[in-house]
Order: structure tokens, then sequence, then C-alpha cells
């Protein structure tokens, strides 16, 4: 991994700063706005610099990127939309997401809502607001509340359910259309910051700040007497998961990309859900040095991107697929 000394994050408990849409186009915060590096060329440059949006106070605290469009939300409730496509580092739209003193942007996702195709992006805000935002029209074509501050969301592969994570013990799983609330699950001891659907909709991933990551079958969220049932429990090592990502089909071998929040990244093949397996057995973990960004599956989930936000030991780290094997391993530096 080649250093570099421009990662950035705008705040100590989110890291969903970094996407990788393609192969040749990772986007990350960095210290002068968002930065945009191509590790096949080794080119590196500006997607958006402060100098041309001063009203987000160099701030950008969560990236999505998706649908040939790339979506970022600010400290102060802001947002800007530029297309993937465009070179022009002045061409993007911008709009306000919640004018709250408390409305700094968590978490944001960017897919198409199933009853119109159109892309949106599905916001999580500090102000206990969730918002799904037309991309096209830029109007908000709804609003929900869950009387908590939101950090995390995630839309089941067939757009029916959303996942809802925040300033709370349960995890919310709400209808992805109406916001409403249809299954609330119990049993994480801390607040939520993470949370993934996997492709094929047979699991859930759920990270607390109580190091535990629980993995959900969405055909049994709970027993025959009510009570919330995980279908596996995972342990992180020194801190909860602030990052889960699961790899795309047809990647290979199912896995779970899970990183802490500082040095730890670690990936759990999905075959051993369910059943009594040790760690050891089922799961890669990688050290680094520094607080840990983001993480995202590129090249069809061939790649795995880790953003790490340290001024000293900061950088892309890129991890590859060993052909079939089940492991990944250090690839070519980025740069």
């Amino acid at each position: 991994m080649h250093i570099r000394h421009d990662t950035s994050l705008a705040h100590f408990q989110l890291r969903s700063s970094l996407a990788s849409p393609f192969r040749s186009q990772i986007y990350y915060t960095s210290l002068l706005g968002i930065s945009k590096v191509d590790p096949v060329t080794g080119n590196h440059g500006r997607s958006l610099q402060w100098t041309d949006f001063p009203v987000f106070g160099r701030a950008v605290t969560t990236l999505g990127a998706n649908q040939d469009v790339l979506v970022a939300g600010s400290f102060t409730g802001e947002y800007i939309i530029s297309s993937l496509h465009s070179t022009d580092v002045n061409n993007f739209t911008k709009g306000t997401i919640t004018e709250a003193a408390s409305g700094i942007t968590n978490h944001l996702q960017v897919h198409k809502q199933r009853s119109t195709s159109n892309a949106v992006a599905s916001i999580c805000s500090n102000d206990n607001g969730f918002r799904v935002l037309d991309l096209e029209t830029q109007q908000f074509v709804s609003e929900s509340g869950y009387g908590f501050a939101l950090n995390c969301s995630a839309v089941s592969p067939d757009c029916r359910l959303r996942v809802v994570v925040g300033d709370s013990k349960n995890v919310i799983i709400a209808n992805a259309e109406t916001g409403d609330t249809e299954v609330l699950l119990k049993g994480h001891n801390d607040f939520g910051f993470a949370c993934d659907w996997s492709d094929d909709g047979r699991y859930l991933a759920t990270g607390f700040q109580d190091k535990t990551v629980k993995i959900w079958d969405p055909r049994k969220w709970k027993d025959g007497n009510g009570t919330s049932t995980p279908l596996q429990h995972l342990r992180t090592d020194l801190a909860g998961a602030r990052g889960l990502k699961f790899s795309p089909l047809g990647s290979g071998e199912s896995v779970l990309a899970a990183a802490e929040e500082a040095d730890l990244v670690h990936v759990y093949s999905t075959h051993a859900f369910g059943r009594e397996t040790h760690h050891a057995d089922t799961r890669q973990t990688f050290s680094v040095f520094g607080e840990l960004g983001g993480v995202d599956f590129a090249e069809g989930g061939q790649e795995l991107n880790v953003l790490v936000a340290d001024s000293e030991t900061g950088g892309i780290l890129q991890l590859e697929r060993c052909g079939t094997r089940r492991d990944f391993t250090d690839a070519i530096p980025l740069f």
C-alpha cells in the first residue's frame, strides 16, 4: 500500500467515506475535498474541491456511488450529486437535506427505488430523520422518523425491506416504501453503526459497538416465543464493526467484510453461518495501522478496497482474491 497523507475523516464515529463503483474509480474523503483514484493507471485527482463548494465546510461525512452517480452528504446537512462519467469537477448539483442543528448526514445508500426504478439516495441523518431523495428530480419522495439518530441503513435486494440501525440497541426492519416498522430485532447491547444485506437476500448483517456482528435470516427473524433469533453471532477483536459489506453475487465464495474502528479488517465466509464453527476456521484478519474509513468491493467482488484514514500511514489498501481459493491476499500497491 502506498502511503498517502490526504485521507481524512470528518467524524470520529462515521466510517462510510469510501466508494468504489468501478475498478478504475475509487472515491474517498480527503483534506482538500473528495479525491478520486484509478488503481489501474495510478492516476489520482480531485472529484470535488472545497473551494468549489464552501458550504460543506470541509466536512463530507459520507459517500455513496451507484447508478452512475456519486452522492455525498455533509456535516451540516447538505448533499451534492455528481455524474461518475463527468470529467468536470464543477459539474455537480447541491441541495439541503435538513436545516436542523443536529443534521449531520451519517450515512447514505444509492440504489433503485422498487416502485419507479428511479435512482434514489436513502439518507440517514443525526436529527433522527430518514429521507429518500429522487436523484433525477432532486425531490424527497419519503421521510420517516425513528426516535433516535440513524447511523446506517441498507435496502434488501428486492427493495421491499430496509434495515436501519443507530443510537439504539434495536435493529429496525422497515417497509422500504412507507418507512413503517415491520420487525423490531433485539439482542445487541450498544448502539449500531453498520449493516448490509447479501445480494441473494439470505443474510442480513448488523454491527454494533458491543463488538458483535449478528447475522440474521430474513425467513425467521424470531422464534415461536417472539424472541429475536440471529443465525450467527460474530465477535470483533478490539472494537465494534464500523463497516460491513457482503461480496456481490458471482464473485466466488460469498464473504462478509467487517472493518473495525481501527487497525483490523475481517473477512468471514458466509458458508459457515448457522454452523458451529470457530472464527479461526472461517475468517481471515488483516492488520493495518490507522483509523478505517470504509470498505467496498470492486471488480465484481474480486477486489476489496479499504480506506485507511491516518495522516502518517493512510491510503487505500487493496486486497484481491487468490483465484478460486477462499482467501484474499495483498495485491500490488495502488500507486
